[in-house]
């Protein structure tokens, strides 16, 4: 039976309605899913509504990006093993020719112009940090902006997609901790995600991430020590309803929220709301705190399988996708570079990229100037320290972040 609201079914339903079969997953043959996906891929269109029509043009709204096609069929592969059929889309020899229409297609695609490039989530700029900070430096006098502080200061440390596992969070999934003099917060409850759903191979890395107080105006364990001090004593979940007398009298309530939870659908308007409040340059999603802290975590010169560690992925092809590879500084200098080539003038408004020295643990010159690394005793190997993320919290200026009793200089 096809499930309405599953986004897969809804492309087979299309595939369904197009090329009139009848052929459900449980029982279809390799043979006649082969052809029927032949089809599929060269003939499906996405359904005419008013946003493709006002952010496409016409050559392109009635064409589906590349990335959509092939993630369908990784979406029916995944729901293929999922029912126990023993039958492989991408690798399977019966589905080597509906593999070669989908290449040739988007080949011909591209040769006709018809194939659009990869729009990113957006980077969040450095300026569109600094007026998040000055926002959220308001949370102890409103219960709004604290309980925003709380869902960004979890969405941008443990590099989540801004919605996903916020729900799933009780008032005493937050540990606090001291080691060495160090404060630091953690989670002590597994939760469902997207790369992590729970099964008996499923390892789940959220616990093992901590974040790290830095004593600053913004500092993230000070924050949510204060949002879980505001919760009322009968609540279960982390993040709740604000009670109507503390919207009003905020300075003499001293309960700021209800027990009753917050819907699932109600975190995917916070960072809208922050854009909003904040009089940010575009509205930013969730996602855009994901991408942009995986970013950073390039830019300051972490390793692939450091950056996994924190974004959850299983392999590092699927964080390609978030590192742009340059920063906007390195894309500057890039451009002036060969700029000078074609006009020999602007050799003189050259903007060069220069590494900073002043790095703990950096023995490479050509390291990134927010190149920090901490040295885990537990393996040996150099692991991603929270103050690339602090940056994202409170973006870099020149500021001194304590960290750990040091003080570490974090230079755009």
């Amino acid at each position: 039976m096809l499930i309405p609201f599953c986004k897969l079914y809804s492309f087979y339903l299309q595939t369904l309605e197009v090329f009139d079969t009848n052929q459900d997953f449980v029982s279809v043959e390799k043979e006649d899913l082969a052809e029927t996906l032949r089809k599929f891929y060269c003939e499906a269109t996405p359904k005419a509504n008013e946003k493709r029509e006002k952010s496409l043009p016409e050559h392109h709204r009635n064409e589906y990006h590349r990335n959509t096609l092939v993630n369908i069929r990784s979406a029916i592969n995944r729901h293929l093993k999922d029912i126990c059929r023993n039958m492989d889309i991408v690798r399977d020899n019966e589905f080597v020719k509906s593999n070669r229409t989908l290449d040739g297609f988007l080949k011909s695609r591209t040769e006709a112009g018809l194939s659009r490039p990869t729009q990113h989530k957006e980077i969040l700029t450095n300026e569109d940090l600094e007026k998040v900070a000055v926002y959220l430096e308001k949370y102890e006098n409103s219960p709004v902006i604290l309980r925003e502080a709380a869902w960004y200061i979890i969405a941008v440390h443990f590099v989540t997609r801004g919605m996903e596992f916020h729900h799933q969070l009780r008032k005493d999934s937050i540990e606090f901790k001291t080691e060495s003099d160090c404060e630091f917060m953690f989670l002590n409850q597994e939760t469902k995600q997207k790369n992590h759903q729970g099964g008996a191979s499923c390892k789940n890395p959220l616990s093992e991430k901590r974040v790290y107080a830095t004593g600053g105006s913004l500092c993230p364990v000070k924050i949510l020590k204060l949002f879980i001090a505001k919760q009322s004593s009968n609540a279960t979940m982390l993040f709740n309803q604000i009670d109507n007398n503390a919207l009003l009298h905020p300075e003499s309530t001293e309960v700021w929220f209800s027990e009753k939870s917050l819907a699932k659908r109600s975190f995917e308007k916070f960072m809208k709301s922050i854009s909003v409040s904040a009089k940010l340059s575009q509205h930013y999603t969730g996602h855009c705190l994901r991408a942009t802290a995986i970013q950073r975590m390039n830019d300051a010169g972490f390793e692939a399988r450091h950056i996994m560690f924190m974004s959850g992925h299983k392999n590092e092809a699927s964080i390609r996708s978030y590192n742009r590879g340059c920063s906007i500084t390195q894309k500057k200098s890039l451009s002036s570079t060969l700029s000078a080539l074609t006009d020999p003038n602007s050799a003189r408004q050259i903007v060069k990229c220069k590494p900073s020295t002043q790095t703990l643990h950096a023995t490479e010159s050509s390291k990134p100037a927010t190149q920090v690394r901490f040295l885990d005793h537990s393996t040996t190997d150099d692991m991603p320290s929270s103050s690339a993320l602090h940056g994202i919290f409170k973006p870099p200026s020149g500021r001194l972040y304590s960290i750990c009793a040091r003080k570490i200089a974090i230079n755009p």
